[in-house]
């Protein structure tokens, strides 16, 4: 059989023929010796192999077409460990967690968020299984990216930020083709790898295995289908037999020093991965099989490897191959010529096969044309001076919907960078954190001119988003620790006097208190930043409608309050708040913060309708069982029990109302995806019918996991997301010792 060698060149803006021009030797040459050891045909078989299959009618093997320069340029491939063994036929299309449609949208081709035409990245799947994080409850995805030899062990697949640090940090190009050299600078840059986002990504390794790549895509083409399990087989028996460890399970990586992906016998034995990846091209001269030979691999006398830290393709393989190939490819570092398609190497790509005569493509390339009669020269002229302004006006237009993609929206999918304009320490321990969008869009900068200029206070992109989300009530942020790749809830602080601002900087800026704790992730990091610094917040997500809509001006809510008890470590955290046990009587001492001067300003507005205490860990003063039935019981609180809502109103326990349900409670996650806006009430009455006007009282808890948990009970995972869980602690005891008086309240953990 014909296995002639396809190979692939570094992508240019040219055609396949010219794009040989990047080896200017060969021009007047039609033959060069290849720069690695080479036989020209596959050995025969020693010991019987499996037959060569028959394929279906319509599938047959293409045997007779020159496979030299068949193959598409790529710069790097992503081998994705799925564990799986075959996928759809548009691996972007698999169903559930899906890497490579992620890849795809960011650097896919055609339309991808970083669009190259010079910087082709091949996404492939693979079967080999990921790695597993003995660290992290997350979700993590491993891959490897060929031929830079480095193994990604834990992706976390909870949010878009790993993808994103993948890509900027490994898959751009580090040096932009001069086809970009008329973009703008910060177009430039946005499409240049940074190092930095490498961080980002724990527990990268170098490959230290060989990898076999068997082409066994069923799913997309019979043929590869039937020659892929069948290659790996045989490849991992050859391979086996001629003293090389086959390594099938996943990627040990010690999480606290170096990944072991070299064998468990140690570092003189060559050890191997055979694996089945999708679809790579050209089907009809399967199996097509790739092999990655790691830099650091040794001959058996322990010198370098002649194809160290190459790849080759071969196709047209079938299984009496498989044996020549492991001894003189993997054993001996000997290319097959009749079987190889291409020699890969990072940065360089290496062809073998047909020279490129200088009197056949490159003459028609280079040549000056015959002369043309006027018209004909007219019609040139205009054409050439369409496609120059295409090419010119091209950089313009990119740079607006690059400028709006890289101005995102706050959103619950994605982090969106907010830089800090103020950060008040409110004791040794909190502090309020004040951030607003990195990218205002305005109009002009007051003294200023120009397209590209920003007014702070302008309306911007997240003024929509924001005014709903205060409308709502109770929302919450994510705020992402980036080293770690963990976020956590915080809830915006309301501004005291809203009327007193501008309207602008009411729905820009977001306040958040933070509280460091010891061992805490994302508050440690917080407090280590500064004015001027980058935080990354995905949201809102709306909660239930609570402590906003109580306290807004609305005659049907008139009877209706809130208190807060809040617990804190030190006094200098709460100066001036009085504890529950001493009534409206303040501690002695203490000079008034930014969040107890906020309360005040609350109180001063809101009256009796806004109480609050506080209790010191330092002063041995804590939350109480009392406490809680105290403010539940509040001659200011015109409690819902009596007053607002009938025992034959409440909903029962089969009533599927997500808004006052104490069944539906705990599988709730409290998120926006739980309840619509325009999601109705399902409580009904006694003789089945809707209810007009209904409510519950809250009991919500707020704080650290073990603060919760004490109070109310754990949340609990599932389905992916933290629910409320059932109740528990303090509060399932409250209910527990009288439970008509807590039959109309609702416990959420928040």
């Amino acid at each position: 059989p014909s296995l002639a060698p396809r190979h692939s060149s570094p992508p240019t803006m040219f055609s396949k023929a010219t794009a040989r021009l990047i080896l200017p030797h060969r021009l007047f040459s039609t033959k060069k010796p290849a720069p690695f050891p080479t036989i020209a045909t596959c050995p025969s078989p020693t010991c019987p192999c499996a037959p060569t299959p028959s394929m279906p009618p319509g599938f047959e093997i293409d045997r007779k077409t020159p496979l030299n320069g068949l193959i598409s340029n790529y710069a790097q491939h992503v081998l994705i460990c799925t564990g799986k063994n075959d996928w759809p036929s548009k691996i972007e299309d698999d169903s559930g967690d899906n890497l490579a449609a992620d890849l795809k949208e960011l650097i896919g081709g055609r339309g991808a968020v970083f669009s190259d035409p010079f910087q082709n990245v091949s996404i492939l799947n693979s079967s080999f299984p990921s790695s597993v994080s003995r660290k992290s409850p997350l979700q993590t995805t491993s891959a490897y990216l060929l031929p830079a030899f480095k193994y990604v062990p834990f992706l976390p697949r909870v949010s878009f930020d790993s993808v994103e640090a993948l890509v900027k940090g490994y898959l751009l190009p580090e040096k932009l083709h001069s086809a970009h050299d008329g973009l703008s600078p910060i177009h430039r840059d946005r499409l240049t790898r940074k190092p930095a986002y490498r961080g980002l990504l724990w527990g990268v390794r170098d490959v230290e295995d060989v990898l076999v790549l068997v082409c066994g895509h069923g799913g997309r083409d019979q043929r590869c289908g039937i020659f892929g399990p069948l290659l790996r087989r045989e490849f991992e028996e050859r391979l086996g037999g001629m003293g090389v460890d086959v390594l099938r399970e996943e990627v040990d990586v010690e999480e606290g020093g170096r990944g072991l992906l070299e064998g468990e016998v140690g570092e003189t034995r060559t050890t191997a991965r055979v694996g089945l990846i999708s679809h790579i091209g050209g089907h009809k001269f399967a199996g097509n099989v790739v092999i990655y030979l790691p830099p650091g691999l040794k001959t058996r006398e322990g010198k370098r490897h002649p194809l160290a830290g190459a790849g080759i393709w071969y196709e047209r393989v079938e299984p009496r191959h498989v044996e020549g190939i492991v001894r003189e490819t993997i054993l001996k570092g000997n290319v097959i010529a009749e079987t190889t398609t291409w020699i890969s190497r990072p940065f360089t790509i290496t062809r073998l096969g047909r020279r490129i005569p200088w009197n056949s493509t490159l003459r028609r390339a280079f040549a000056s044309e015959p002369e043309r009669p006027p018209r004909a020269r007219r019609i040139v002229k205009l054409k050439s001076l369409v496609y120059f302004a295409v090419l010119i006006s091209l950089p313009y237009a990119t740079y607006g919907w690059y400028e709006r993609k890289s101005r995102p929206k706050l959103n619950g999918t994605s982090f969106v960078p907010f830089i800090i304009t103020h950060k008040e320490q409110v004791s040794s321990s909190a502090f309020i954190l004040t951030a607003m969008p990195k990218h205002m869009e305005g109009i002009k900068t007051e003294g200023t001119e120009g397209f590209f200029s920003r007014r702070i206070g302008a309306k911007h992109r997240n003024r929509e988003i924001l005014e709903d989300a205060w409308k709502h009530g109770l929302w919450s942020v994510e705020i992402k620790q980036p080293q770690i790749q963990v976020s956590r809830d915080y809830t915006p602080l309301p501004p005291a006097s809203p009327e007193a601002e501008d309207e602008d900087l009411v729905y820009s800026k977001l306040r958040f208190l933070v509280r460091k704790i010891d061992g805490g992730e994302v508050s440690t990091y917080l407090s280590g930043l500064h004015v001027g610094d980058t935080v990354e917040l995905r949201g809102p997500h709306l909660g239930f409608n609570a402590a906003r809509a109580v306290l807004n001006d609305n005659p049907d809510r008139s009877n209706l309050s809130i208190s807060i008890l809040w617990s804190n470590r030190h006094r200098d955290d709460c100066p001036g708040i009085p504890c529950p046990q001493q009534g409206t009587k303040p501690p002695h001492g203490g000079a008034p913060n930014a969040m107890t001067s906020l309360l005040s300003q609350f109180r001063t507005r809101y009256g009796d309708k806004f109480t609050y205490a506080s209790t010191v860990d330092e002063e041995s003063t804590s939350i109480t069982d009392r406490n809680i039935l105290t403010a539940a019981q509040a001659p200011s609180k015109k409690t819902l029990t009596n007053k607002t809502i009938s025992s034959s109103s409440l909903p029962p326990a089969a009533t599927p109302c997500g808004y006052h349900s104490a069944t539906a409670l705990p599988s709730s996650s409290g998120r926006d995806a739980t309840l619509e806006k325009s999601a109705a009430c399902g409580c009904l009455d006694a003789d089945g019918t809707p209810l007009k006007k209904t409510g519950k009282n809250l009991l919500m808890v707020s704080g650290p996991e073990g603060f919760i948990t004490h109070f109310a009970g754990p949340k609990k995972w599932a389905q992916g997301m933290e629910l409320q869980g059932p109740l528990g602690g303090v509060a399932a005891r409250l209910w527990a010792s009288n439970p008509t008086f807590w039959a109309n309240w609702l416990v959420l953990k928040l």
